[in-house]
């Protein structure tokens, strides 16, 4: 039984549920319903005693405090299943929400959890036994997951997925963007030094210029006057207005008419190195009877994506936070099935989860996540079950800015996932080592240190500005765009499977 709609609806399947338990009928329902009519019908699950709860997206109570993760402790079960292709997005204490959901008996105290998975810094002279100690806290990890989870990934199951590719495709900014930027980063120097401690900030900045010119000797830059630069700073109101500068100025400053509408001619083309590279691709992409698929983290970007669509007379569809349940079914039906929509445009957070997208075949991030699950997920959008057709998915990626810091940032966090669930250490220790520079604990994504911020990121140069003679040639677009080696390949694994069905 679909367990959804509204008040009167909702009422009438609950007398439906009544009526099969008064005939003692020996089949048991099975109801299906969406986490905010948990929320909202909270007292006719709170009050009925259920045989199996089984939520799907468990990943969404890495939260123990939020308003989900606190109807569902007050239902009553017999047995609790998660089922997530995430269960560890950026830090332990979200595995152990995650795990005190299903056994809180066992998993009572997160303090206890985590102390299990504290490895205490040492020095370089002490590094091998401090290597054994990480490598003993992953064994005693996987030992306590074993018996609790149950892991299968797309190619332990046969479900015969066409093959998929990502392609990093590094951009350059415009000179307009550079400009944009370059204030910011003066800007951060001004705004979050207080007078008081300005003319020591002064001194650090300078001794920080000094160490870059002397690499060769290794100086621990971030341990310069600690107390005065490693502050921490929201990352909000200074890492947004970087990223905004990587992916177009718009996004700081656009020009408008009389009515307060952005223009729209061919700069909103030509002002972003981004939409300069997106522009070759969709041309060829639209030519060649695709479906695209474009995500990114920042929802007023759309806007310009949207305006972008109209100017290139592209049909497109669109979703983000603001898109109610009924728009949202239409948004996906209408992709699928017209094929006079080429577009999707997405926002990250809103439609990383939950959508059925096999008419796309090329997935675009436009940028990427501080949560390098929610990319992942928005990428399996298009690969899943139902896709006929090879997948490539793109990551636009600004070199040498706050939009690679992102990146890696993300990339760390992701080796994390795959040592402690996927049991990666038979495959090298080097991928760990990445990890161990991070909390194990975690890192707050949104935040960043001042340090790192006056050591990390810089100025442009002028020699990283899109010039006239940065011409994106046909061809450079076209092996960009080449799929050749994902369909062959896949016809290689279709004629393997048909001999193998031979008598």
């Amino acid at each position: 039984m679909v367990y959804h709609g509204n008040k009167e609806k909702l009422a009438e399947l609950r007398n439906e549920i009544y009526q099969h338990r008064q005939t003692k009928r020996t089949s048991p329902i099975v109801l299906i319903t969406a986490y905010h009519i948990i929320v909202s019908d909270k007292a006719f699950f709170k009050r009925e005693q259920w045989p199996l709860l089984v939520v799907d997206e468990g990943h969404r109570l890495k939260n123990p405090k939020c308003q989900l993760m606190v109807m569902l402790r007050r239902i009553h079960t017999d047995s609790r299943f998660l089922l997530t292709g995430t269960p560890v997005q950026n830090n332990m204490s979200e595995m152990w929400s995650l795990m005190n959901f299903l056994l809180p008996e066992i998993f009572d105290e997160p303090e206890v959890f985590e102390r299990y998975f504290e490895i205490d810094s040492m020095s370089n002279s002490k590094m091998n036994f401090k290597e054994e100690q990480e490598r003993s806290v992953l064994s005693i990890f996987h030992q306590i997951l074993i018996p609790f989870i149950l892991r299968r990934r797309k190619g332990d199951v046969n479900l015969y997925l066409p093959p998929k590719k990502e392609v990093t495709v590094y951009t350059k900014m415009t000179n307009l963007q550079v400009k944009w930027y370059n204030k910011l980063v003066d800007e951060i120097v001004r705004r979050y030094i207080d007078d008081r401690k300005k003319d020591d900030f002064v001194q650090v900045f300078d001794d920080t210029k000094r160490l870059r010119s002397q690499r060769k000797n290794e100086i621990p830059i971030l341990e310069l006057k600690e107390d005065v630069i490693a502050k921490k700073i929201t990352g909000r109101s200074v890492v947004y207005p970087l990223l905004r500068a990587c992916t177009h100025p718009y996004l700081l400053d656009a020009p408008r008419d009389e009515n307060g509408e952005i223009i729209v001619n061919e700069d909103l083309i030509t002002s972003s190195g981004k939409f300069i590279l997106l522009d070759k691709m969709l041309g060829k992409l639209h030519q060649n009877n695709h479906k695209v698929l474009i995500f990114s983290t920042l929802v007023i970007f759309l806007d310009l994506l949207e305006a972008m669509c109209e100017h290139r007379n592209y049909g497109y569809t669109r979703l983000d936070g603001n898109t109610s349940f009924d728009e949202r079914i239409d948004a996906i039906s209408t992709f699928n099935k017209d094929p006079d929509v080429f577009i999707f445009l997405i926002s990250t957070r809103a439609g990383g989860l939950g959508l059925n997208l096999m008419a796309a075949d090329t997935v675009i991030l436009f940028n990427s996540d501080w949560n390098p699950m929610i990319d992942m997920q928005a990428q399996d959008r298009a690969h899943r079950i139902g896709q006929t057709k090879p997948v490539i998915v793109y990551r636009f990626i600004v070199r040498n800015t706050i939009d690679e810091r992102v990146y890696k940032r993300a990339c760390s966090k992701q080796i994390m996932e795959k040592l402690i669930v996927h049991d990666e250490l038979k495959q090298g220790f080097d991928a760990y080592e990445t990890v161990l520079s991070f909390d194990p604990k975690g890192e707050q994504a949104k935040s960043i240190n001042l340090a790192e911020l006056v050591e990390g990121i810089t100025k442009i140069e002028q020699g990283t500005v899109i010039t006239e003679n940065d011409v994106i040639s046909e061809e450079h677009i076209d092996r960009l765009l080449d799929r050749s080696d994902l369909i062959e390949a896949m016809n290689c694994e279709e004629n393997i499977r048909i001999n193998q069905l031979k008598p």
